[in-house]
Parts: C-alpha cells; sequence; structure tokens
C-alpha cells in the first residue's frame, strides 16, 4: 500500500535535498533538484521519525534504487554515515511508532519553511495557517 504523500513530506523532502546542495550523500555526485530524493534511513511508514533530519539523507535517483534493492549494503552505509549511538536512538524511536500530533507537526512545518527560506529557496508549499 502507497504511504500519502503530505504538505508535511514535500517540505521535509525539500529541506533535506536543499541542505545537502543536491549532493547524493552516496555517490557525492552533485545533481537539480529533480533527480534528486529524500531517502529515509528506516521507512517513512513510522510517523515517529518520518520528519527526523537524522532518519533522511539526499541520494540520487540511481543510489536511492540502487540502495532500496540492497538492503544490507544500505545498512552497513548508514551504519557508517551516522555511527552506532545515533542509529541505535533513531532506531529505538523510529519502532516506538508514535508520531507528532497535529499542532506538532504543524510546529515542525513551519520549521522547516523558515529553514528553507533561510536557505535561499522558495518553500514548494505552504502548512498551516501562518500568523502576521
Amino acid at each position: 500500500m502507497k504511504i500519502k504523500t503530505t504538505n508535511l513530506d514535500r517540505l521535509f523532502s525539500q529541506y533535506i535535498r536543499t541542505k545537502a546542495g543536491f549532493i547524493c550523500k552516496a555517490c557525492g555526485v552533485q545533481k537539480d533538484k529533480n533527480h534528486t530524493d529524500c531517502a529515509h534511513i528506516f521507512g517513512r511508514r513510522s510517523r515517529s521519525t518520518r520528519w527526523l533530519e537524522d532518519n533522511a539523507v539526499c541520494l540520487c535517483k540511481a543510489c536511492h534504487f540502487y540502495y532500496t534493492e540492497r538492503p544490507h549494503d544500505w545498512n552497513d552505509i548508514t551504519l557508517e554515515w551516522l555511527g552506532e549511538k545515533r542509529l541505535g536512538e533513531v532506531r529505538l524511536l523510529f519502532n516506538t511508532g508514535v508520531g507528532p500530533k497535529d499542532t506538532e507537526k504543524e510546529k515542525i512545518g513551519l520549521d522547516l519553511i523558515d529553514k528553507i527560506k533561510a536557505m535561499g529557496e522558495q518553500p514548494v508549499c505552504g502548512i498551516g495557517k501562518r500568523k502576521s
């Protein structure tokens, strides 16, 4: 079953990819924004880590496909990137399955919008209602 993509997902993806300069974490090649993905270390089905910065990296589409098909290699490389301690912490959080409440998700989205703008980009979408 396909996981629904929300505006918060779109903003999170934009933030992860923009922060990385659209450079693939795996191969180191810079791509344009249409040829990169926000790849989750632990799948985005779990809302407890879905919008956690340490649970996502920018990958080019080729590397994303490669590691999706090779989960053992993915485990090895994410261990290298995060280190054993942080990877274990993210895994524990992932296993709780407890995600943020709607008000917390709105705050996450507004924070992402601010971070994206601070990097000189225009957010791909909005979230919630902003007070002036």
